[in-house]
């Protein structure tokens, strides 16, 4: 499983190394167990639907892929994890 780390700013700016936040507040933001056998990319988005706010758009930029395969993988993730919508996943599977 591959793991990440993004660090949040207050002002909603997300940064995967430290020393990219490290003048800004943050929060860490770490992976959760693959417990529904996503792929490292679902995995990845997972994590960043469930521990920030950022839209579509945005974690297409960070995770390096068009918005159109983001929409793609919260679809299967929807599915796999058995909700119907991002409030949902965070209601079911968010700390």
């Amino acid at each position: 499983m591959k793991t990440i780390t993004a660090y949040q700013t207050k002002d909603n700016r997300v940064f995967t190394s430290l020393e990219e936040a490290e003048d800004h507040e943050y929060y860490i933001s770490l992976v959760e167990p693959n417990d529904f056998h996503l792929t490292d990319r679902e995995q990845e988005v997972f994590n960043l639907l469930i521990k920030t706010d950022l839209q579509t758009v945005a974690i297409a930029e960070m995770v390096g892929v068009t918005p159109r395969t983001i929409k793609a993988f919260i679809t299967k993730i929807y599915k796999k994890t058995e909700v119907e919508s991002r409030i949902g996943l965070i209601i079911k599977h968010g700390n």
